[in-house]
């Protein structure tokens, strides 16, 4: 079985959200890619101007996803894709013990916002300047009663400290072999 990216197992800050769609309910509308969102917004709410479009979009925790290279471009647009170097290790071995080697070789680093190949040490130069946050929706964009939003940043909070914790121990561990 090929691992791919599972919408149904990610966790709600792992989306992009539109922020425009606030309303009976205060439920913010998930979308795997910024394209998805685009197209919500041209068919929903009649807007097609892209500095639009980002500042009534939440971004995910995540902006960069790993790329298989070797599944065929055909077996759809999001299912070669892992936000995360641990999920992209566990499906190329579902293509070959060889390709895991060899994962940087048969992979890329790509922008959730763009989709451009990115070299996963300039991504954070690239956000800042391709895609700032300033130009996208944020908590602090919206009224202090919103609950799923505090929901969907404080959720995004404590993955982060979770995965603080997880490289935390992932160091520790590193320091003690090496010592």
């Amino acid at each position: 079985e090929i691992l791919r990216m599972n919408p149904h197992q990610l966790l709600s800050q792992e989306y992009f959200c539109c922020a425009a769609c606030s309303g009976p309910g205060h439920y913010l509308p998930p979308f795997l890619t910024f394209d998805e969102v685009r197209l919500h917004s041209l068919q929903y709410h009649r807007v097609t101007l892209e500095k639009a479009v980002k500042a009534t979009t939440m971004l995910p925790t995540t902006l960069r996803v790993f790329v298989c290279k070797l599944c065929p471009v055909d077996s759809g647009h999001t299912d070669t894709w892992h936000l995360t170097q641990e999920q992209l290790v566990i499906h190329l071995a579902s293509h070959s013990q060889l390709c895991v080697k060899k994962w940087k070789e048969f992979s890329e680093v790509r922008c959730r916002v763009c989709e451009m190949v990115i070299n996963e040490d300039t991504m954070e130069d690239h956000m800042d300047s391709a895609h700032p946050a300033s130009l996208f929706a944020g908590i602090n964009n919206f009224p202090e009663e919103d609950n799923v939003l505090k929901d969907h940043d404080s959720q995004a909070d404590m993955q982060s400290t979770e995965d603080s914790a997880t490289e935390a121990r992932h160091l520790e561990k590193r320091r003690k072999v090496s010592e």
